[in-house]
């Protein structure tokens, strides 16, 4: 669903709990590229690999499931796009939690 009608201007919170740091991430989009972001309310310098856009987590599902992790995804019954990744990309260090925590999309030109 995401791809066959994709947003371009969007919000969203993604929460990520990992062995790497993690927390919670405020991720702002506009024309499908992240403008904004925070990480722990704290400012991200961009780019960064630290703020997951829609497109971003649609490519860690790719990865993973062409080297053949371990992953169990939910996806939005609206939009489409994934609300909760759980994946183990295998080795002591290799599992992860993502979930998207909240979302609004806003019609183009017309993001705050």
């Amino acid at each position: 669903m995401w791809y066959s009608e994709p947003r371009s201007d969007y919000q969203l919170v993604v929460t990520e709990e990992c062995f790497c740091e993690g927390g919670t991430t405020h991720v702002r989009v506009r024309d499908g590229v992240v403008v904004h972001a925070t990480q722990n309310g704290h400012p991200l310098r961009l780019p960064t690999n630290e703020a997951l856009s829609v497109d971003d987590l649609f490519l860690l599902i790719y990865r993973g499931e062409s080297q053949g992790w371990d992953m169990d995804i939910t996806y939005d019954d609206t939009w489409g796009y994934p609300t909760h990744i759980v994946g183990d990309s295998g080795g002591s260090d290799g599992s992860f939690e993502i979930r998207v925590d909240s979302f609004e999309a806003y019609p183009p030109g017309q993001a705050p």
